[in-house]
C-alpha cells in the first residue's frame, strides 16, 4: 500500500510539473525545441540562454543549454527559480547533494557564483522549480 501511494504521488507530481512546463513559461525561455539526445529519443527540452559566469569554465556568458522537466542527479547541471534566495532570475547551478528532499547547489566558478553557499538548502517551501540541464 505503502509503494502504490509512493507512486501516485509521483505520477501526480510528474503531472503537474509536466503541466507546468507545456503549459507556462516560467524561464522566459526562448522556445521548446526537439532533441534526439540520449536513450529517450523524442524528448522536449527548453531552449535557455546563460548569463553570467558563476558556471565557467562548464557554461559562458550566452551559451545555449536545455532545460528538462525531469528530476535532477547529484552533479548534473539544473536551472531553478526560488522565493527567498536573492535571486531575481531563473538561476542554472550544479547540483551538489541532495538532502531529505531538498537541494544543495553552487556554481563551478565559485568567486563569483551566489549559490547555495549563500542561502541554504533548496527545499519544497521555496523552491518553484528545479530542471535539469545540459549543454546543446
Amino acid at each position: 500500500m505503502k509503494q502504490l501511494i509512493l507512486f501516485l504521488s509521483s505520477l501526480v507530481l510528474a503531472i503537474i510539473i509536466t503541466a507546468l512546463f507545456l503549459s507556462k513559461d516560467p524561464l522566459s525561455l526562448s522556445k521548446n525545441i526537439h532533441t534526439n539526445e540520449g536513450s529517450d529519443l523524442n524528448k522536449f527540452c527548453r531552449e535557455v540562454t546563460v548569463k553570467g559566469r558563476s558556471m565557467e569554465p562548464t557554461l559562458f556568458e550566452n551559451d545555449l543549454v536545455c532545460a528538462y522537466s525531469q528530476e535532477p542527479q547529484e552533479g548534473e547541471l539544473v536551472i531553478f527559480q526560488c522565493k527567498n534566495c536573492g535571486l531575481d532570475e531563473p538561476s542554472i547551478k550544479r547540483l551538489k547533494k541532495i538532502e531529505a528532499g531538498c537541494y544543495w547547489v553552487e556554481g563551478d566558478n565559485l568567486e563569483h557564483s551566489y549559490d547555495s553557499r549563500n542561502f541554504g538548502f533548496l527545499c519544497p517551501g521555496n523552491l518553484d522549480y528545479i530542471w535539469s540541464v545540459k549543454k546543446e
